[in-house]
């Protein structure tokens, strides 16, 4: 029976389940049945959470949970031409349509020696069993609606390994991209990323969609970095107004390992972007931070949680965004530092920037702190653009609308400054100059 804090659903999808999908598969055959049949039977059972439920108190599910999702079909080869040609290359990348791996737009043989990646349905590579047991940990079925669906229902798992003391130059991307033409489609995309030991990586994951009608794009990310090992993490969200985006990143970090990430935030009718990191080794690094451009009746809900589990670690969080008119922004940080930990350092902010009446940002800083040995701060400021800014920039012939514009970028540019790399600052910087003009009306 679902519980009242719960909303009751009746998906199509979830009278689809295939049984056989990974019947040929190299990986622990049995187990990934038994891990993926217990998520479809605690999904039945509890369906999705209301906003009853504290940490989804400021995002509705509602509306989903109102909709009848099915799975996505097969497209045809020219649509997925046509859907790949005007995509920026950066590099090495993987191209995923719908959840399934394509294998004749993805390019990463470049990398060859330095990575393995494996897709469960066609690899054949074998996996070191230190990695086996980091997937088998991300695979296995837990409390949680949202992981619950994509476990049962993802069409692929997708494996990246970064090699012991390979350190890679290019960034490698996996592109995410999300089509219906006809029913509503729920899509799973499933992404574990290993960075063994010394190894150094930039990936950047961008999502896509193209919809008619609805589409729900349900994300899991789990990413572990083993000792002395650094991972920036990049994620540029451009979907649709006709879909639903939720994602949930977990990251696990051992010993001197420094995570970087960045979110761009700028297409859904809805988005929830999830990221937590456990810092379970000392002396380890993670930065979480990025900004969110929001207008029409778009909703934006960002959650970060980071745990102190070891001691001389150092996290910092730094979110701003820009709402529009009826569209509202959301943060909430969380920094736990745990019992018996020594020098802990971490540092939160949160700004925000209202463009129209109508529009709201909302932000929800939370501190748990059970150790002494500790320098943490938080900050929090939400506003409007600056009229004496403006009014300067105008006597200086610059147009209203460009002086508005010159703003905003300025202000979000910040969340950049502290990203050590030159190759992604400029990649995001030119995205967010780029999106600023064609988001908002700033008349």
């Amino acid at each position: 029976m679902i519980k009242s804090s719960n909303y009751h659903t009746s998906f199509s999808f979830l009278d689809s389940f295939d049984f056989k999908l990974f019947d040929k598969v190299l990986f622990d055959q049995e187990f990934l049945q038994k891990e993926r049949i217990k998520s479809l039977e605690y999904f039945r059972e509890n369906s999705l959470p209301t906003p009853k439920v504290e940490e989804w108190k400021y995002f509705d599910l509602g509306k989903i949970s109102k909709l009848d999702f099915s799975q996505s079909r097969k497209i045809k080869k020219e649509d997925k031409n046509l859907l790949i040609n005007d995509l920026p290359n950066y590099g090495p990348r993987v191209v995923i349509i719908n959840g399934e791996f394509c294998s004749n737009y993805s390019n990463i043989s470049s990398l060859h020696g330095k990575v393995d990646f494996h897709n469960f349905l066609s690899s054949d590579m074998p996996i070191k069993q230190v990695n086996l047991n980091y997937i088998k940990e991300s695979l296995s079925s837990n409390t949680d609606s949202l992981k619950s669906i994509n476990l049962a229902f993802a069409k692929d798992i997708f494996v990246l390994v970064i090699k012991e003391g390979c350190i890679l130059e290019q960034p490698i991307e996996f592109i995410n991209i999300s089509k219906s033409s006809g029913d509503n489609v729920c899509v799973n995309p499933r992404l574990i990323i290993i960075s063994e030991e010394k190894s150094e990586s930039t990936v950047i994951e961008t999502c896509i969609s193209y919809s008619k009608n609805y589409l729900w794009s349900n994300h899991v990310t789990d990413i572990v970095l083993q000792k002395n090992s650094k991972l920036k993490h990049c994620k540029f969200q451009n979907e649709g107004l006709k879909t639903f985006h939720t994602s949930k990143t977990k990251i696990k970090q051992l010993t001197a390992s420094e995570y970087n990430y960045y979110l761009f935030n700028n297409g859904s009718l809805q988005s929830r972007n999830e990221i937590n990191s456990e810092l379970q080794g000392s002396n380890s690094v993670c930065d979480i931070s990025g900004c969110y451009f929001i207008s029409e009746d778009q909703h934006s809900d960002i959650l970060v949680d980071v745990q102190h589990l070891a001691s001389s670690c150092e996290s910092n969080q730094k979110f701003y965004g820009a709402a529009d008119c009826n569209a509202k922004g959301v943060f909430q940080g969380k920094i736990h530092v745990g019992e018996g930990t020594l020098n802990s350092k971490a540092d939160q902010i949160s700004r925000g920037i209202i463009l129209s009446n109508d529009s709201q940002i909302f932000a929800k800083p939370e501190l748990n702190i059970l150790a002494e040995d500790v320098k943490c701060t938080h900050g929090v400021s939400i506003g409007e653009l600056d009229e004496e800014a403006i009014f300067y920039l105008r006597s200086r012939g610059i147009p209203e609308k460009e002086a508005k514009e010159m703003l905003i970028y300025s202000f979000i540019l910040d969340t950049l400054n502290e990203f050590n790399s030159k190759n992604i600052v400029k990649i995001f910087s030119e995205l967010i100059e780029r999106e600023i003009s064609k988001k908002f009306v700033l008349s």
